[in-house]
This record gives C-alpha cells, sequence and structure tokens, in this order.
C-alpha cells in the first residue's frame, strides 16, 4: 500500500486507479492526514538515542501506520457505500437522508492517499488492502520527470520542452541587455521570458483541476473543465 517515487519525480499529474472494466478513476489526495516524524520512546517517555547522540525515529509514524490499517472502518468505504446505494431509498435505513452536508472531497470510494515528499513515498489507505475489491487494482503514476533518465550518457539527457523554452528565453533576454544594438528589442524579451517562466511555475505548480471539480462537485456552482 505505498511505493516509493520515481528517481526523476518533480511533481504528479494525477493519480489513478484502474477498475475491473479497465477505466482509469482519478484517486484524490489526503488533506488530512501525513507521515509526521516519530521519534522513539522508552517506557517513560524518554526520547531514544543511538550511540552517536542523535534521535532515533521510527520507519512509519503511527498516524500513517492507521491510515493504512484495512480493519479500520474508513478504510473499507467502497463496501459502505455500496450498502448505502442499495439501500437509499428505503424508509427504514439507518442512514436514510443522512447525507446531507458531506464533503465530496471525501466521498470517493476509490480510496485515498497522501504523499511524503521527505522521504519519497506514497502512502495509501486501507482501501488498497483488497478487502474492499476482492483483489488488487493496478494504480497509474502520471508525473512531471526532471529529464535526467541517464546522467552517465549526455545523450539521453533530456530537459522538458516547457522549461528549456523558459530558459531560452531568459537567455535571450540576458543577452539582450548586454548587447547596444539589441537593447530596444530588450523589453520584448523581458515579457516573452516572464510569460514562459509564468507559464512554467504554472505547470510545476500543485493545481489539478480534476482533483478541484470532485471538491467542488454538487455546490451551487457552474464549473468549466
Amino acid at each position: 500500500m505505498q511505493f516509493p517515487l520515481p528517481q526523476d519525480y518533480v511533481n504528479y499529474v494525477k493519480i489513478s486507479v484502474v477498475g475491473d472494466d479497465g477505466v482509469k478513476r482519478t484517486l484524490l489526495p489526503s488533506r488530512t492526514s501525513n507521515n509526521p516524524t516519530a521519534i522513539l520512546q522508552d517506557n517513560d517517555f524518554s526520547y531514544l538515542y543511538d550511540g552517536s547522540g542523535n534521535l532515533q525515529k521510527a520507519a512509519t509514524s503511527t498516524t500513517a501506520k492507521r491510515f493504512q490499517d484495512p480493519s479500520n472502518p474508513s478504510n473499507t468505504s467502497a463496501l459502505a457505500q455500496d450498502y448505502y446505494h442499495t439501500n437509499y431509498n428505503d424508509d427504514n435505513f439507518a442512514y436514510f437522508n443522512k447525507r446531507f452536508g458531506s464533503n465530496p472531497e471525501d466521498m470517493s470510494r476509490s480510496g485515498t492517499y497522501f504523499i511524503d515528499n521527505a522521504k519519497g513515498i506514497i502512502f495509501f489507505n486501507g482501501t488498497f488492502a483488497g478487502i474492499a475489491r476482492g483483489e488488487a487494482s493496478p494504480v497509474v503514476l502520471d508525473y512531471i520527470s526532471d529529464g535526467l533518465s541517464d546522467n552517465g550518457d549526455l545523450s539521453k539527457v533530456l530537459v522538458p520542452k516547457l522549461a528549456e523554452e523558459a530558459i531560452y528565453a531568459q537567455m535571450l533576454y540576458n543577452l539582450a541587455k548586454l548587447r547596444p544594438a539589441t537593447a530596444q528589442l530588450a523589453p520584448f524579451y523581458k515579457k516573452e521570458a516572464s510569460a514562459k517562466i509564468r507559464n512554467t511555475k504554472i505547470r510545476l505548480s500543485n493545481y489539478k483541476s480534476e482533483e478541484m471539480v470532485q471538491v467542488l462537485r454538487g455546490k451551487s456552482k457552474w464549473i468549466k473543465h
């Protein structure tokens, strides 16, 4: 229920789970959980140190362990929602008409995850233990690569196109400032470089349109995407 991020990972575009029908369904990240640093303690709750005087830390925090616990009822949301959707129109159903005010972000039956960037690991919750679905489902990570696939062979080193164009535009602007013959074109090159750098930053940002759509789903707003 966890795997390390690729070596050339910069940022993720989306993380999907492949259903039995072969359709990729976008997973939503959990914004209410993470993997904090867990310092080891003795029976008196005093911190433990190694021979060098450094604090000893657990590999996985209690928060992450509970997040991935398949016995946690909240991690078997698929079964719970199947039960609800089968009985939602039954007046005698215990949860009848009690989903008013629910948060759309937390109503996905496909499970959730969070990314520990410090350790480079993606943690999936207990839904992925196979209990809810009966079998494991493939997970697909679409991510932005830094292009440095093989530092030993420069012919295989690639730079993302949007970052390459931003670098060239910035270099052109700096060269134009230094040459009197092209000084009058410097404002134009500055504007172009600024626009391309801005686009690159937006592309590498954490804004995900599909996640925003799910968060605002069911709200009284028109969403175009």
